[in-house]
């Protein structure tokens, strides 16, 4: 994903100019970029910032290679407003009602729904979910814990599972079902699950969009 925003933070100042040397940066030009993503690509302020900071790292690495001289002001107060991300979760109801719903009939949408509910009721991210193992699963004189590491960022964390039930219902009819050490059968990729999501949403009546984030922001 870094690599993608570098790539499209090269097409969008090709657009505003394609060619421009290292050492004509200036800080009216980082300043009229900044308009630019601001006007003619329509980007708020968080999406600015992302690509005015990658600027930022090419400015650094150029002056490194001694290709122009560093000014620590040229991207300083620039006045990018990021707006707080709107954060979609559901109500207790609304988890019940998906709980609730018989999906007997479909095998692959049911194993979505437990996968989503073990989100809900773990606070994981649905890589985290993909990559749990029989090793993260401890248990404990209180029941069992899941810990193990982030794999966006490597940072461990250890789960109280054993507060919900319903999670641990999911596991057990899960585990020893795959011929690896994989504790969910056949995963699928982040885009393929929000897809089947969406037909979940649907299925149990739910009308606000749903996505693996969803289920992590409904346990917060």
């Amino acid at each position: 994903r870094t690599f993608q925003v570098y790539r499209t933070f090269l097409t969008h100042l090709n657009e505003f100019n394609p060619e421009i040397r290292f050492y004509e940066i200036t800080r009216e030009l980082v300043v009229n970029f900044n308009n630019f993503l601001t006007r003619e690509k329509d980007l708020r302020g968080a999406s600015r910032k992302k690509y005015l900071d990658k600027f930022r790292v090419m400015y650094k690495e150029a002056a490194k290679a001694k290709l122009l001289k560093y000014n620590e002001l040229m991207f300083d107060k620039l006045k990018i407003k990021v707006e707080q991300p709107k954060r979609t979760s559901l109500t207790r109801k609304e988890i019940q009602a998906i709980r609730d719903k018989d999906l007997s009939e479909n095998k692959g949408l049911s194993q979505t729904r437990d996968e989503f509910l073990f989100l809900c009721y773990s606070g994981l991210y649905y890589n985290d979910l993909r990559s749990l193992k029989e090793n993260n699963l401890v248990k404990t004189n209180k029941g069992y814990v899941i810990q193990g590491e982030r794999s966006k960022n490597s940072n461990r964390f250890i789960i109280p599972i054993y507060k919900f039930p319903q999670a641990i219902e999911i596991i057990n009819h899960y585990r020893h079902t795959t011929e690896d050490e994989y504790l969910f059968p056949n995963t699928i990729s982040d885009q393929k699950f929000n897809v089947k999501l969406k037909a979940l949403a649907t299925a149990a009546g739910i009308t606000k969009n749903l996505t693996n984030k969803v289920a992590r922001h409904s346990f917060t």
